[in-house]
Order: C-alpha cells, then structure tokens, then sequence
C-alpha cells in the first residue's frame, strides 16, 4: 500500500540521517535537508549539541520555505 511504502521511506531517510547527520544539503537557517527516496517529500533538521531536531516532512509543491519560522 502506498501509506506503508511511504513510512518505511521516511523510516530510512530518518535513519540515514540519523546515524550520518552531515548526508543533508545545508540549507538556511542552519538546516539540512535530505530528500526521501520515491516519493516528493524532503526531511528538513537542524543538528543540535544532544540531538537532530526534524524541522519539517515537506512535500516538494508545497511554498518553499513555509516551515522557516519554526527554526527559532
């Protein structure tokens, strides 16, 4: 089913992240964004002194940049 497929993605790419917090494209705000495999959603984080922080699941239509105030 497509809503399984699209968790187990999310699942990997929140794994990729984070065991190599670096694999993200930085980004503003002092971000990183990691795209998730098969299907139009980005995984956007900042990397904290105890943890990685998820900003947003963004779909890839959707206003860039609409997650931003979130970051302070």
């Amino acid at each position: 089913m497509l809503g399984e497929e699209f968790l187990i993605e999310v699942e990997e790419a929140l794994s990729l992240i984070q065991g190599w917090p670096e694999i993200g494209t930085p980004g503003k705000h002092k971000t990183r964004s990691y795209r998730v495999r098969r299907v139009p959603f980005r995984v956007t984080y900042q990397i904290r002194e105890d943890r990685i922080w998820v900003v947003a699941l963004a779909h890839l239509s959707r206003k860039p940049g609409y997650w931003s105030r979130r970051t302070r």
